[in-house]
């Protein structure tokens, strides 16, 4: 458990979870967009073009990197209090 010892397993898990959620969303955007209700009623008040930018950033992007940053601060030890 010696090379363990940095690594904050609490922000790692965290991290993997928002990543999961990001690609997840990316591979049902891909496969079945239909499945967003929630881009539907965007599409509606914003336009096509707005209401793709906006979901893809909110759902998408953000998580990737949200959980890009907490599991790469994880693995070096950094708490989630620390943020």
């Amino acid at each position: 458990m010696e090379g363990y010892a940095n690594v904050n397993f609490g922000t790692s898990i965290i991290g993997l979870l928002a990543l999961g959620f990001g690609i997840s969303t990316l591979v049902i955007r891909i496969r079945t967009p239909e499945r967003f209700a929630k881009l539907q009623t965007m599409k509606e008040q914003l336009g096509e073009k707005a209401a793709y930018r906006l979901h893809f950033t909110a759902y998408t992007v953000i998580p990737i990197m949200v959980g890009i940053i907490f599991l790469l601060g994880g693995v070096f030890g950094v708490s989630l209090r620390s943020f």
